[in-house]
């Protein structure tokens, strides 16, 4: 499985922070790349919830489904 761990500075605090990063549906207001995100699955932010979130890639768009495992 993927992993990706980097620090940024924010003027958001350390939980706002994450609140924001943690709601994957916020894709589109910080990728450029990202046409979409929409919850599929669960209800808000956290384990057990996905998303699809369509970007576009070799001239068309691909939809790819992210499942939430972990949360903390």
């Amino acid at each position: 499985m993927a992993r990706y761990v980097v620090s940024v500075e924010s003027p958001m605090s350390q939980q706002d922070a994450f609140d924001f990063m943690a709601d994957l549906s916020n894709f589109v207001k910080w990728d450029p790349g990202v046409e979409s995100s929409e919850q599929v699955e669960g209800d808000g932010p956290g384990p057990d919830s996905a998303f699809d979130v369509a970007v576009r890639a070799a001239g068309r768009t691909i939809v790819l489904r992210y499942h939430v495992t972990e949360f903390d």
